[in-house]
């Protein structure tokens, strides 16, 4: 089943929210802007779901780059 993935990318955290295809929230977390918080959220990921996110400055680079070999 496919899910949207709403992403605020801040310089140390990020901020998002996981939506069903009915738009209904299914959850709201956080992650650390770094390697190591990327990871948690990119690998409970499927290639279903849709993701969208800002593109502030550089700060998103490392997130695209995961989600993108995924």
């Amino acid at each position: 089943m496919m899910r949207y993935v709403g992403i605020d990318v801040g310089k140390q955290r990020c901020r998002a929210a996981l939506m069903d295809q009915r738009g209904e929230i299914l959850g709201e977390f956080s992650f650390e802007n770094n390697r190591r918080g990327i990871e948690e959220p990119t690998s409970v990921l499927t290639e279903e779901d849709r993701v969208v996110m800002e593109s502030t400055g550089n700060l998103w680079l490392n997130l695209y780059n995961k989600l993108d070999s995924k």
